[in-house]
């Protein structure tokens, strides 16, 4: 029992320094299969901070096809991830070697690529009690086990395991940096004045950071959009500058909207967690036990052990008995000779049912569309109201179609140009510049900002495009999009979208 418990603080003790981990409720079995109860994903907010010396004002955590946001770096946290199998599995095999010794095999399968260091703990009255092994990628590893016993049954009780499957995160973080707007103008010669704003970005940070703007400026009670541009690559401790003109006689106002991140990849660790009651120990799990058998074969004493070897040949003997079995029943038919003159009886009662066609001619003047009874109609009037409800319903459908159609979502004005004779709503995010005569059903949609900045910066698209998307997540619709990478993400994430080409 000492030997265990020092075994199982060994695996915690290991465990422990990976303070960023999945953990599993694994339990497997003797015969390669296995269940999970739950999977989690914990993030300790120290090791998080490790990533980077600066300040983050918010962390986004990709794994497993899984985004988590992380709005506060204060508390430690745990996110529920989706069961998957681990690509582990455990085989155990006995046979009898000898009259007092049987033999057992334990087969670890890695079917990772990479190779798993592993922990066994055996049960007790074996020639090995614990064993730490490294399997490598894609294949397996036997471990031979023997036991004194001159018994012919066998329970191999269960056994704990632990294991350490190296794994990766991606992390998006937003940095804290300066950005600043200098203003200024002059008189043009037509008296005219040129408002200019000169927008800076400064990367004061050791690490190359992304970054998408939005700009716009305020004239007495209008706004102009001074237009949007994504992916910025900022070089660490560099500036990046960007010039904006308008003419006004009104003094302007000019603002900017940043989204910067920086994405890495952090190593992490999967382990398994073993359940105790209502607490759990991590890093450990256990492998169920499993009963054998063996069936000695009654010969002369001459014969030895090597009988015993042909033991699987002489199994089938023992089935052979159930096959004179069917014999009785081959003789049965000559018993069942009377039920066979019952059929013949039946056509003379069958012949009552010939009689019901005589009740359904009275039923010509109906018919059957998909499972529903429809009545012919022969009067003129009848026929005259059926047809005036049909046009009424379509006068009162038809303008309503617009309304009840999913709206056409486009992302810039060469989307715009292939839409407008729809009779659709169109959906355009804010920040697209607009020319010329526009039809009526257009509509300008502000979207949700944090979920535009996931997308922008989780696939890399354009703003605009990340915008767009964010409108079809959020009310439905068709994406048109000159962007074939925004369509592809479309698709994948089960928005309807549709490719524009240039």
């Amino acid at each position: 029992m000492k030997i265990i418990l020092f075994f199982i603080f060994l695996t915690l003790l290991t465990t422990a320094t990976a303070e960023i981990y999945q953990y599993d409720d694994v339990v497997l079995y003797p015969n390669g299969s296995q269940y999970i109860n739950i999977s989690k994903l914990y993030v300790d907010i120290d090791e998080l901070k490790n990533i980077s010396n600066e300040d983050m004002l918010q962390v986004y955590i990709i794994y497993k096809n899984q985004r988590f946001l992380i709005p506060q770096l204060k508390n430690n946290i745990t996110f529920d991830l989706p069961v998957e199998d681990v690509n582990l599995s455990i085989d155990v095999s006995a046979t009898k070697e000898s009259a007092n010794t049987w033999k057992v095999t334990y087969t670890i399968v890695n079917k990772y690529n990479t190779a798993i260091p592993i922990n066994i703990s055996f049960p007790t009255g074996y020639n090995l009690r614990n064993t730490s092994i490294v399997v490598p990628g894609n294949s397996s590893i036997h471990v031979f086990l023997y036991k004194n016993s001159p018994l012919n049954t066998l329970y191999f009780g269960d056994s704990n395991i632990s294991y350490r499957i190296p794994s990766k995160i991606d992390v998006i973080y937003t940095p804290t940096i300066p950005i600043s707007i200098e203003k200024s103008n002059r008189i043009l010669n037509n008296y005219s004045i040129e408002w200019t704003a000169n927008y800076s970005i400064y990367n004061n940070k050791n690490i190359s950071i992304m970054a998408n703007i939005s700009l716009w400026t305020d004239v007495g009670n209008s706004t102009i959009d001074l237009g949007n541009i994504s992916n910025i690559y900022l070089t660490p401790n560099s500036t990046c500058s960007i010039v904006r003109n308008i003419y006004s006689d009104e003094v302007p106002v000019f603002y900017i909207k940043l989204y910067a991140w920086n994405k890495t990849q952090k190593d992490i660790v999967m382990v398994p967690t073993l359940r105790v009651g209502s607490s759990y120990i991590i890093g450990i799990s256990k492998v169920k036990g499993r009963n054998f058998s063996y069936n000695p074969i009654l010969v002369s004493d001459d014969s030895g052990d090597d009988e015993e070897e042909e033991e699987p040949t002489e199994e089938p003997t023992s089935s052979e008995e159930p096959t004179e079995e069917p014999k009785p029943e081959e003789e049965e038919p000559t018993s069942s000779e009377e039920p066979t003159e019952e059929p013949t009886e039946e056509p003379t009662s069958s012949e009552e049912p010939t009689e019901e066609p005589t009740s359904g001619e009275e039923e010509d003047e109906s018919y059957h569309i998909l499972g529903i009874e429809i009545k012919k109609l022969d009067n003129p009037k009848d026929i005259a109201i059926q047809s005036m409800s049909i046009f009424i319903l379509n006068l009162i459908i038809i303008p309503l179609l617009p309304v009840y159609l999913p709206p056409n979502i486009v992302d810039n004005s060469y989307s715009l140009l292939n839409t407008y004779r729809s009779i659709r709503r169109l959906y355009l995010p804010d920040g697209i510049k607009l020319e010329g005569p526009l039809p009526l059903n257009i509509f300008i949609i502000h979207p949700n900002d944090h979920l535009v900045s996931l997308i922008s910066r989780s696939f890399e698209i354009p703003l605009n495009s990340a915008k767009a998307l964010t409108i079809a997540i959020e009310n439905g619709g068709i994406l048109k999009t000159t962007d074939k990478k925004t369509y592809e993400i479309a698709l994948k994430i089960g928005v309807s979208a549709e490719y524009i080409l240039k």
